[in-house]
């Protein structure tokens, strides 16, 4: 019948260039979804279990959990959800997860420790730290209770998101803890029947190593990991992670080479704008990169829109390394400018930031 409407060019159903999936006109699909709750209302929820299975079976997370959702499996769709969490986090769908997470009862996010996972990492990139150890301490005490089966899942998320929540409290040796616990079950033999997943957990631990050992001035450490990090990165085609690194790594080249930041942080933001990262808080660090750069050789102009970028995009509460660098960069620029009051509240905001790090930082001694 589908075939039949679209030779006749009913408009209201399309077949793309291979001939294996209807797109239907938005008011056809509102017609046949209100006709199936007519005639046959019993049949909708099962329908949209069916949908949520054979989605997540044919490679489409997002739509299989909304699927679960319309449905109201919470279970189901909460299994989906954290099962592939990683992927979609590494992907840079940061906005996707939190729409998702927003279809929930919110009773769930808290009965549920996986789920409380995910909901720590979304606060993390939505800049609530605070928000985000709350959620983080329900999921380590739910997870004690989780079935067998999906207590290996439930550890994994706990350990990704106390990953990233020390780097970006700048916990240098939290990170080097998780990070090595990350890379023992990237080599797991579970993790093996999910394609990829090991890999994708080894970069994500490079990086962040990477990145703590920057924030500790260890530059050497710092760029060994960062190099292996965006080298499997690239390898394993995953941007959201090449991304990452290099921010770190234009970060690094800042204090040996001008050519090389700019190179890495120009690179860092055409992926940002390219996958539509923008406004990801290491956007407006790679940003801060270069304006630094920029601001060091003189080129005061030319500095200013890249430094404001990184004043629109960093959070102090989500990313208060960054934000103290941000302010010393500020305060920099606007010495040069001979404006020393708006250098001093500068080097004041970054003074008063450094005391939510675990440890002090290269850019806090700068400062001092």
């Amino acid at each position: 019948m589908l075939q039949d409407l679209e030779a006749a060019n009913a408009f209201v159903v399309s077949l793309d260039a291979g001939r294996s999936w209807f797109r239907y006109h938005h008011l056809f699909a509102d017609l046949l979804q209100l006709e199936l709750r007519r005639a046959e209302p019993d049949q909708v929820t099962g329908l949209h279990r069916a949908a949520a299975g054979w989605l997540a079976g044919h490679g489409y997370p997002v739509e299989a959990v909304r699927h679960a959702q319309a449905a109201q499996d919470w279970g189901l769709a909460g299994r989906l959800l954290t099962d592939y969490w990683p992927g979609l986090y590494l992907d840079g769908q940061a906005a996707v997860i939190h729409e998702l997470l927003a279809g929930f009862p919110a009773g769930q996010l808290v009965a549920d420790a996986g789920l409380a996972a995910v909901a720590a990492g979304d606060e993390l990139a939505r800049g609530s730290l605070e928000a985000a150890e709350w959620h983080l301490a329900l999921a380590e005490r739910g997870s004690a209770s989780v079935p067998e089966g999906r207590a290996g899942q439930a550890q994994l998320l706990v350990g990704i998101v106390r990953l990233l929540l020390a780097g970006q409290r700048g916990n240098r040796p939290v990170v080097a803890e998780e990070a090595g616990r990350l890379q023992a079950a990237a080599e797991a033999p579970e993790e093996a029947a999910r394609p990829g997943l090991g890999e994708e957990l080894r970069a994500l631990a490079l990086i962040s190593l990477g990145s703590a050992e920057y924030w500790a001035a260890r530059f050497e450490d710092a760029e060994r990991y960062l190099d292996q990090g965006v080298a499997l990165a690239r390898r394993i085609g995953r941007p959201y992670l090449e991304f990452s690194g290099l921010v770190y790594a234009a970060a690094i080249a800042f204090y040996r080479s001008f050519a090389l930041a700019l190179e890495r942080g120009r690179q860092a933001a055409e992926l940002a704008e390219q996958h539509g990262w923008a406004d990801d808080p290491a956007a407006g660090a790679a940003s801060l990169t270069v304006g630094a750069v920029l601001a060091s050789q003189g080129q005061l102009e030319e500095a200013e829109p890249w430094i404001q970028r990184a004043e629109r995009t960093v959070r102090a509460e989500a990313e208060p390394a960054v934000a103290l660098a941000m302010h010393h960069v500020r305060g920099i620029l606007e010495l040069a400018r001979g404006r020393d009051t708006e250098a001093l509240a500068a080097f004041q905001a970054a003074d008063r930031l450094a005391g939510r790090l675990a440890e002090p930082n290269l850019i806090f001694h700068a400062n001092r």
